[in-house]
């Protein structure tokens, strides 16, 4: 599978919007310009392993979530992305989503 950088741009930019950070906030944080910063959010650059690190650290994202669409999910991913979904639900909202699961659990094949 290749790099899909379109997407990964993306993902970053999202991450980089969801810690608050400004484009120029998160250059000076990975020690690059902010050229380079928005080259990779537009999808024209992949960055080095270092920079991706310094990247993932920056926003508190993981690599899993802004390579998802490169690299193939495993049963770990999909928790940790339900996780994620659900982690602001309240209880009413937790309690309908526990029901919906066990529903689906229950008239599934098993795969």
């Amino acid at each position: 599978m290749n790099l899909n950088k379109r997407a990964l741009g993306n993902r970053i930019s999202k991450a980089r919007s969801n810690a608050g950070l400004t484009q120029e906030e998160m250059a000076d944080m990975c020690s690059v310009s902010v050229t380079h910063i928005r080259h990779l959010e537009g999808g024209t650059r992949a960055a080095s392993l270092t920079l991706f690190v310094a990247l993932c650290n920056a926003t508190h994202t993981s690599a899993n979530y802004l390579l998802q669409d490169s690299v193939g999910k495993t049963e770990y991913d999909e928790v940790k992305l339900l996780q994620e979904q659900v982690k602001d639900l309240s209880m009413k909202q937790l309690i309908m989503v526990n029901e919906v699961a066990a529903a689906i659990i229950k008239y599934s094949d098993n795969d």
